[in-house]
Protein backbone atom coordinates (compact mmCIF):
# COMPACT_ATOMS: atom_id res chain seq x y z
CA UNK A 1 0.00 0.00 0.00
CA UNK A 2 2.97 2.25 -0.08
CA UNK A 3 3.12 4.67 -3.02
CA UNK A 4 5.86 4.12 -5.58
CA UNK A 5 9.74 5.55 -4.49
CA UNK A 6 10.51 8.85 -6.02
CA UNK A 7 13.49 10.03 -7.78
CA UNK A 8 15.18 13.05 -7.49
CA UNK A 9 14.59 16.17 -9.43
CA UNK A 10 15.95 17.90 -11.98
CA UNK A 11 17.69 20.39 -9.20
CA UNK A 12 19.11 17.60 -7.58
CA UNK A 13 21.09 16.34 -10.57
CA UNK A 14 22.17 19.71 -11.45
CA UNK A 15 23.58 20.18 -8.35
CA UNK A 16 25.45 16.70 -8.96
CA UNK A 17 26.43 17.81 -12.36
CA UNK A 18 28.27 21.30 -10.73
CA UNK A 19 29.70 19.90 -7.87
CA UNK A 20 31.23 17.16 -10.13
CA UNK A 21 32.65 20.14 -12.65
CA UNK A 22 33.76 22.21 -9.62
CA UNK A 23 35.74 19.35 -7.78
CA UNK A 24 37.49 18.23 -11.17
CA UNK A 25 38.34 22.22 -11.37
CA UNK A 26 39.80 22.32 -7.59
CA UNK A 27 41.43 18.94 -8.22
CA UNK A 28 43.77 20.42 -11.09
CA UNK A 29 42.34 18.65 -13.88
CA UNK A 30 41.73 20.22 -16.55
CA UNK A 31 40.14 17.25 -18.98
CA UNK A 32 38.01 15.86 -16.40
CA UNK A 33 36.83 19.44 -15.85
CA UNK A 34 36.14 19.38 -19.77
CA UNK A 35 34.40 16.10 -19.81
CA UNK A 36 32.21 16.97 -16.36
CA UNK A 37 30.58 19.92 -17.96
CA UNK A 38 29.92 17.92 -21.41
CA UNK A 39 28.26 15.16 -19.55
CA UNK A 40 25.87 18.27 -18.37
CA UNK A 41 22.88 17.20 -20.68
CA UNK A 42 20.18 15.52 -20.63
CA UNK A 43 16.28 15.52 -20.38
CA UNK A 44 16.13 15.14 -16.31
CA UNK A 45 19.38 17.42 -15.24
CA UNK A 46 18.50 20.74 -14.74
CA UNK A 47 20.24 23.83 -16.45
CA UNK A 48 19.97 27.31 -14.94
CA UNK A 49 21.87 30.33 -16.34
CA UNK A 50 23.15 30.88 -12.67
CA UNK A 51 24.57 27.53 -11.65
CA UNK A 52 25.74 26.81 -15.61
CA UNK A 53 27.94 30.40 -15.40
CA UNK A 54 29.18 28.58 -12.23
CA UNK A 55 30.40 26.02 -13.92
CA UNK A 56 31.93 27.83 -16.96
CA UNK A 57 33.93 29.79 -14.75
CA UNK A 58 35.44 26.36 -13.09
CA UNK A 59 36.47 25.54 -16.62
CA UNK A 60 37.70 28.83 -17.44
CA UNK A 61 39.87 29.01 -14.16
CA UNK A 62 41.31 25.05 -14.95
CA UNK A 63 41.67 25.44 -18.67
CA UNK A 64 41.44 29.36 -19.69
CA UNK A 65 40.37 30.01 -22.88
CA UNK A 66 42.62 31.08 -25.64
CA UNK A 67 41.86 33.02 -28.98
CA UNK A 68 44.28 31.30 -31.82
CA UNK A 69 46.91 33.39 -33.82
CA UNK A 70 45.60 31.73 -36.93
CA UNK A 71 43.24 28.55 -38.00
CA UNK A 72 43.80 27.30 -41.30
CA UNK A 73 42.53 23.72 -43.16
CA UNK A 74 45.29 21.61 -45.44
CA UNK A 75 44.86 20.37 -48.50
CA UNK A 76 46.15 16.68 -48.08
CA UNK A 77 43.24 14.18 -47.26
CA UNK A 78 43.94 12.35 -44.07
CA UNK A 79 42.78 8.73 -43.45
CA UNK A 80 39.68 8.71 -41.54
CA UNK A 81 39.74 5.82 -38.74
CA UNK A 82 36.04 4.85 -38.21
CA UNK A 83 34.15 7.12 -35.34
CA UNK A 84 33.48 4.14 -33.36
CA UNK A 85 36.83 2.28 -33.72
CA UNK A 86 39.71 2.93 -31.24
CA UNK A 87 42.86 3.74 -33.38
CA UNK A 88 45.84 5.78 -33.69
CA UNK A 89 44.72 9.17 -35.62
CA UNK A 90 46.22 10.08 -38.68
CA UNK A 91 48.37 12.99 -37.69
CA UNK A 92 51.49 13.32 -36.34
CA UNK A 93 54.19 16.44 -35.49
CA UNK A 94 57.45 15.83 -37.10
CA UNK A 95 58.84 18.94 -35.56
CA UNK A 96 57.41 22.09 -33.67
CA UNK A 97 56.41 23.18 -37.07
CA UNK A 98 55.79 20.24 -39.52
CA UNK A 99 52.97 17.95 -39.16
CA UNK A 100 52.80 14.65 -40.94
CA UNK A 101 49.08 13.27 -42.12
CA UNK A 102 48.70 10.14 -43.49
CA UNK A 103 46.58 9.46 -46.27
CA UNK A 104 45.35 6.71 -48.21
CA UNK A 105 48.68 7.22 -50.72
CA UNK A 106 50.99 7.95 -47.80
CA UNK A 107 52.46 10.39 -45.62
CA UNK A 108 52.17 14.18 -46.71
CA UNK A 109 54.50 16.87 -44.46
CA UNK A 110 53.33 20.23 -44.19
CA UNK A 111 55.17 22.78 -43.36
CA UNK A 112 53.34 25.28 -40.97
CA UNK A 113 55.57 28.36 -41.23
CA UNK A 114 56.73 28.03 -45.37
CA UNK A 115 52.48 27.20 -46.13
CA UNK A 116 53.73 24.45 -48.10
CA UNK A 117 52.59 19.96 -48.20
CA UNK A 118 54.55 17.95 -49.87
CA UNK A 119 55.95 14.25 -49.85
CA UNK A 120 57.05 13.03 -45.97
CA UNK A 121 60.38 11.55 -45.96
CA UNK A 122 58.38 9.45 -42.85
CA UNK A 123 56.35 6.18 -43.26
CA UNK A 124 53.33 5.29 -42.58
CA UNK A 125 51.88 4.79 -39.34
CA UNK A 126 49.97 2.17 -38.34
CA UNK A 127 46.36 3.17 -36.46
CA UNK A 128 45.13 0.15 -34.96
CA UNK A 129 45.67 0.22 -31.22
CA UNK A 130 47.58 -3.21 -30.87
CA UNK A 131 49.47 -4.09 -27.88
CA UNK A 132 53.36 -4.93 -28.68
CA UNK A 133 53.99 -8.11 -27.53
CA UNK A 134 50.78 -10.14 -27.96
CA UNK A 135 49.21 -8.07 -30.50
CA UNK A 136 45.82 -7.91 -28.66
CA UNK A 137 44.04 -4.91 -30.32
CA UNK A 138 41.20 -2.58 -28.46
CA UNK A 139 38.42 -3.07 -30.85
CA UNK A 140 36.11 -1.37 -28.73
CA UNK A 141 34.83 1.11 -25.66
CA UNK A 142 30.86 1.42 -25.08
CA UNK A 143 28.39 2.97 -22.43
CA UNK A 144 25.66 0.59 -22.11
CA UNK A 145 23.69 3.30 -20.71
CA UNK A 146 22.42 1.78 -17.52
CA UNK A 147 24.00 4.06 -15.05
CA UNK A 148 27.68 2.00 -15.12
CA UNK A 149 30.81 2.31 -16.26
CA UNK A 150 32.30 2.07 -19.53
CA UNK A 151 33.28 -1.27 -20.90
CA UNK A 152 36.56 -2.33 -23.09
CA UNK A 153 37.05 -4.98 -25.49
CA UNK A 154 39.91 -5.95 -26.65
CA UNK A 155 40.38 -8.70 -29.32
CA UNK A 156 43.21 -11.09 -29.35
CA UNK A 157 45.95 -11.07 -32.46
CA UNK A 158 44.29 -12.19 -35.20
CA UNK A 159 47.77 -13.73 -36.18
CA UNK A 160 47.72 -15.84 -32.55
CA UNK A 161 46.86 -18.67 -31.07
CA UNK A 162 43.32 -18.89 -30.98
CA UNK A 163 42.04 -16.49 -27.87
CA UNK A 164 38.78 -15.19 -26.04
CA UNK A 165 37.81 -11.24 -26.30
CA UNK A 166 38.92 -9.52 -22.89
CA UNK A 167 36.47 -6.99 -21.20
CA UNK A 168 37.62 -4.45 -18.94
CA UNK A 169 35.37 -1.77 -16.63
CA UNK A 170 36.98 1.60 -17.14
CA UNK A 171 36.89 4.12 -14.18
CA UNK A 172 35.57 6.94 -16.23
CA UNK A 173 32.29 8.64 -15.44
CA UNK A 174 29.48 8.39 -17.34
CA UNK A 175 26.77 11.09 -18.07
CA UNK A 176 23.60 11.23 -15.97
CA UNK A 177 21.07 10.56 -18.52
CA UNK A 178 22.92 9.01 -21.68
CA UNK A 179 21.24 9.23 -25.18
CA UNK A 180 21.31 5.98 -26.04
CA UNK A 181 20.35 5.34 -30.10
CA UNK A 182 21.30 1.35 -29.98
CA UNK A 183 20.25 -1.53 -28.05
CA UNK A 184 23.91 -2.40 -26.43
CA UNK A 185 24.47 1.25 -25.85
CA UNK A 186 26.77 3.84 -27.04
CA UNK A 187 30.73 4.22 -28.65
CA UNK A 188 32.45 6.12 -26.18
CA UNK A 189 35.24 8.12 -27.46
CA UNK A 190 38.81 7.06 -27.07
CA UNK A 191 42.47 8.98 -28.11
CA UNK A 192 45.43 6.03 -27.30
CA UNK A 193 48.94 7.88 -26.29
CA UNK A 194 50.99 4.78 -25.78
CA UNK A 195 50.88 1.18 -25.63
CA UNK A 196 54.43 0.74 -23.50
CA UNK A 197 55.91 -1.45 -20.56
CA UNK A 198 53.26 0.12 -18.05
CA UNK A 199 50.26 -0.78 -20.29
CA UNK A 200 48.03 1.66 -22.88
CA UNK A 201 47.66 4.56 -21.93
CA UNK A 202 44.16 6.71 -23.31
CA UNK A 203 42.12 9.21 -23.15
CA UNK A 204 38.91 7.46 -22.65
CA UNK A 205 35.87 10.07 -22.55
CA UNK A 206 38.49 13.00 -22.31
CA UNK A 207 39.94 11.31 -18.75
CA UNK A 208 43.34 9.46 -19.03
CA UNK A 209 43.41 5.62 -17.89
CA UNK A 210 45.54 2.91 -17.82
CA UNK A 211 45.01 -0.33 -19.43
CA UNK A 212 47.43 -2.27 -17.26
CA UNK A 213 50.07 -4.73 -18.70
CA UNK A 214 48.88 -7.97 -18.81
CA UNK A 215 45.07 -6.55 -19.33
CA UNK A 216 44.18 -7.38 -15.81
CA UNK A 217 42.51 -4.29 -14.97
CA UNK A 218 42.00 -0.55 -16.00
CA UNK A 219 43.08 2.46 -13.84
CA UNK A 220 42.35 6.27 -13.64
CA UNK A 221 45.21 8.58 -14.13
CA UNK A 222 45.72 12.03 -12.42
CA UNK A 223 48.92 12.50 -14.63
CA UNK A 224 50.30 10.98 -17.54
CA UNK A 225 52.93 8.73 -17.29
CA UNK A 226 56.24 8.88 -19.45
CA UNK A 227 55.39 6.24 -21.95
CA UNK A 228 56.84 7.18 -25.40
CA UNK A 229 53.93 8.15 -27.30
CA UNK A 230 53.31 6.48 -30.76
CA UNK A 231 52.48 8.68 -33.92
CA UNK A 232 49.30 9.71 -34.50
CA UNK A 233 48.72 10.24 -30.83
CA UNK A 234 47.06 12.64 -28.72
CA UNK A 235 50.38 14.03 -27.39
CA UNK A 236 53.31 16.01 -28.28
CA UNK A 237 56.55 14.01 -30.05
CA UNK A 238 58.54 15.05 -26.71
CA UNK A 239 55.58 13.45 -24.36
CA UNK A 240 55.24 16.61 -22.48
CA UNK A 241 51.87 18.35 -24.19
CA UNK A 242 48.65 16.76 -24.52
CA UNK A 243 45.47 17.58 -27.01
CA UNK A 244 41.72 16.23 -26.27
CA UNK A 245 38.89 17.65 -28.40
CA UNK A 246 35.77 17.91 -26.50
CA UNK A 247 31.88 19.37 -27.30
CA UNK A 248 34.17 22.05 -24.95
CA UNK A 249 36.56 22.82 -26.83
CA UNK A 250 40.12 21.19 -27.36
CA UNK A 251 41.46 21.21 -24.44
CA UNK A 252 45.84 21.40 -24.55
CA UNK A 253 47.46 20.81 -21.30
CA UNK A 254 51.16 20.56 -20.50
CA UNK A 255 54.17 22.08 -18.43
CA UNK A 256 52.74 25.55 -18.84
CA UNK A 257 49.91 24.82 -17.56
CA UNK A 258 46.04 24.12 -19.23
CA UNK A 259 44.33 26.22 -22.16
CA UNK A 260 41.16 25.72 -24.43
CA UNK A 261 41.14 26.35 -27.70
CA UNK A 262 37.00 27.69 -28.60
CA UNK A 263 35.94 30.26 -30.66
CA UNK A 264 32.34 30.84 -32.04
CA UNK A 265 33.19 33.11 -35.12
CA UNK A 266 35.56 30.17 -36.30
CA UNK A 267 33.25 27.79 -37.52
CA UNK A 268 35.78 24.94 -37.55
CA UNK A 269 36.41 25.75 -33.70
CA UNK A 270 33.13 25.42 -32.78
CA UNK A 271 32.23 21.98 -33.32
CA UNK A 272 33.84 18.82 -31.93
CA UNK A 273 37.00 18.03 -33.43
CA UNK A 274 38.40 14.70 -32.81
CA UNK A 275 41.87 12.82 -33.53
CA UNK A 276 43.99 15.86 -32.00
CA UNK A 277 47.29 16.10 -31.40
CA UNK A 278 49.65 18.53 -30.29
CA UNK A 279 53.37 19.88 -31.18
CA UNK A 280 56.24 20.21 -28.74
CA UNK A 281 55.80 23.39 -26.71
CA UNK A 282 51.96 23.77 -27.36
CA UNK A 283 51.98 26.32 -30.00
CA UNK A 284 50.40 24.33 -32.64
CA UNK A 285 47.65 21.83 -32.04
CA UNK A 286 46.01 20.07 -35.06
CA UNK A 287 43.10 18.08 -35.22
CA UNK A 288 40.62 16.16 -37.95
CA UNK A 289 37.30 18.51 -38.58
CA UNK A 290 35.10 15.54 -40.35
CA UNK A 291 37.07 14.80 -43.74
CA UNK A 292 39.51 18.25 -43.50
CA UNK A 293 42.48 18.67 -40.94
CA UNK A 294 42.46 21.80 -39.12
CA UNK A 295 45.17 23.45 -37.48
CA UNK A 296 45.30 26.45 -34.63
CA UNK A 297 48.35 28.56 -34.19
CA UNK A 298 48.49 29.30 -30.62
CA UNK A 299 50.11 32.13 -28.69
CA UNK A 300 53.35 31.43 -26.43
CA UNK A 301 52.22 31.35 -23.33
Amino acid sequence: GAGAPRCAGAPFFEDLALAEVRASAAAGWPFATAGALARWRGPLIGRSKDKLREAERALDAAAPPVAPRSVRALRAAPRVPKGHVPSFGPLAFASRTELDVLTASGVVRADLAAGTEVESPAPAWPQAVLAPGDGARLVEVYDACRGGPPRATFAPAEDGDAGEPRELVVPTRTALAPPCRAARGEPVPVAPLAWGPAGLEAFVAGEPVLFEAGLGRAVALEALLHQPPARGAARSPDGRWAAVGTDVGVVIAGPRGARRVQSASEPSLARRLVACTVNDGGTYVACLDGARVVVAELPER
